[in-house]
């Protein structure tokens, strides 16, 4: 084994204590031949995150893993603590998995890291995942059988996985690119890292992603998760002035439009023929 580790697993947790054994198992039961490292980072979770960690810690431990465990005396939010937590990465790779989330393939860190040590024009690799309501989302192409690769252009376009299949190149400036925005979210990051390079997906099943009450995301209404989609997108095209990014927030205004968030001010973001026509096709089977 190395004495350093090489891989850096990012666990960010607020008020998921009912979910935190099944997501720290998964992870301390990779298979490797390599070390690697656990970040947990408790944003001050107002249940007994605290107690279930400190008594999964005390209860298991392997000697190829470092487990190194933060509970924040203040919250810093989902964003601000998973760039504090990228901070702490050793790693010469990064993985990703939340609190209440938690991973089904005992080799995926082994796969994707050798993927990556063999691919150096690759920063990152996903695959599919299950989830609580019974769906298995494994975004396959054609009739590949392993995987294929995807570019930049395509991540944005329609995001293929979910942050738990994430493992990507800890390369330089990733928290400063993520701290210019309000809204950073997974999207963010991917499309940081793949301005370095290309993405593979795996026809694999990686993860388990689980739809609650208290999920940031999963269990809003529809109108508020296309009001945030909308508010990531319109701060992102400020930052990166690229016509992707702009036909995304032009999607969000016109879904938003068409499920009743009745504002006329969203035609102005149609600034072409082609957005016209897009923006139509959408309305109709968004």
């Amino acid at each position: 084994m190395e004495s350093n580790p090489l891989v850096s697993v990012v666990v960010i947790t607020y008020g998921h204590e009912l979910f935190l054994v099944k997501c720290l198992t998964s992870i301390i039961n990779q298979q490797t031949d390599f070390r690697f490292e656990v970040i947990i980072a408790n944003d001050n979770s107002p249940d007994k995150s605290h107690d279930v960690i400190t008594q999964f810690l005390a209860e298991n431990s392997r000697d190829n893993i470092d487990i190194r465990y933060y509970r924040h005396h203040s919250n810093k939010g989902m964003t601000n603590n998973f760039i504090w937590s990228i901070n702490q990465c050793r790693g010469k790779y990064i993985a990703y998995c939340e609190g209440d989330d938690f991973w089904l393939d005992e080799a995926k860190l082994q796969t994707q890291v050798d993927f990556l040590a063999m691919h150096e024009d690759y920063v990152l690799t996903c695959g599919g995942y299950k989830t609580s309501n019974g769906e298995i989302v494994n975004e396959i192409k054609g009739q590949v059988i392993n995987g294929y690769t995807f570019e930049q252009t395509e991540a944005i376009k329609r995001w293929v996985t979910k942050s738990l299949t994430i493992c990507f190149r800890n390369i330089p400036g990733i928290t400063d690119y993520l701290s210019q925005f309000s809204y950073a979210r997974d999207t963010h990051l991917v499309y940081y890292l793949m301005k370095s390079g290309k993405g593979y997906y795996f026809n694999l099943i990686f993860g388990f992603y689980n739809i609650h009450e208290g999920g940031a995301v999963s269990k809003k209404s529809k109108i508020q998760r296309l009001l945030i989609g909308y508010e990531v997108f319109n701060e992102f095209y400020k930052i990166e002035n690229t016509d992707v990014i702009r036909r995304k927030r032009l999607g969000y205004s016109i879904l938003l439009f068409k499920y009743g968030h009745k504002d006329i001010s969203v035609f102005r973001n149609i600034n072409s023929v082609a957005d016209a026509f897009y923006a139509i096709k959408l309305f109709i089977k968004g």
